[in-house]
């Protein structure tokens, strides 16, 4: 079953922009011009997994959809592993 499409959601982009501060350390570029900018117009890829038992993709912007060559219903319905080359898949659950 897909996921709810969380590119308009106000409290998913503070989410994302809260996880972006923490793990990189710096402020996601253009955070004021709010979630449909991110996902429809943001130059760079944002994607973002849940995770649980088998990581999935939650969200991936319209960049990281073009990045991938996916559309939003395949990426969301791509566990994270199977974005890495095979090697490494194992790391990523």
């Amino acid at each position: 079953m897909p996921l709810a499409d969380l590119s308009p959601d106000s409290d998913f982009f503070a989410l994302l922009t809260e996880s972006y501060m923490r793990l990189v350390g710096a402020a996601l570029p253009h955070p004021h011009l709010g979630p449909a900018w991110l996902y429809g117009h943001a130059p760079y890829a944002r994607a973002g997994t849940r995770y649980r038992r088998r990581p999935r993709f939650i969200y991936a912007n319209k960049t990281a959809q073009r990045c991938f060559e996916h559309s939003w219903d395949e990426i969301i319905s791509t566990p994270s592993r199977l974005s890495t080359e095979a090697p490494n898949q194992a790391e990523r659950g």
